[in-house]
C-alpha cells in the first residue's frame, strides 16, 4: 500500500479506482460532474495535477478516456496532509 509522502506511478495501477491528472482540483470536479462521475476522495499533488480517487472502476475509466493525454502516466509524489472528501458529491 502507497502512502502520503510516497512516489507512486499509474502505470502500476491503471486497474485502480484512483488517477492522477494534469489539472486542479476544480477542473477534475468539474469534468465529474459533467459526467455524473462519483469522487470519494481528491488532493492536489505536491509538484502539479490532482490525484483523485473514484467510487468505481467504470467512473475511473472514463475519466483517464475524457482527460486522455492528461493523465499522468509518470511518477508523482503526493502531499503530507490528508485528503478531503469531495462534500458536494455527500450532500455537505
Amino acid at each position: 500500500m502507497i502512502g502520503r509522502g510516497q512516489t507512486v506511478t499509474d502505470t502500476d495501477r491503471i486497474e485502480s479506482r484512483a488517477v492522477n491528472i494534469d489539472a486542479t482540483p476544480t477542473d477534475v470536479t468539474t469534468r465529474c460532474a459533467a459526467m455524473g462521475i462519483a469522487i470519494s476522495s481528491i488532493e492536489p499533488l505536491a509538484t502539479r495535477g490532482t490525484h483523485v480517487v473514484l467510487m468505481n472502476m467504470s467512473g475511473a475509466s472514463a475519466l483517464r478516456q475524457a482527460f486522455g493525454a492528461r493523465v499522468l502516466l509518470s511518477q508523482v509524489k503526493r502531499n503530507l496532509w490528508q485528503a478531503r472528501r469531495s462534500d458536494a458529491l455527500y450532500g455537505g
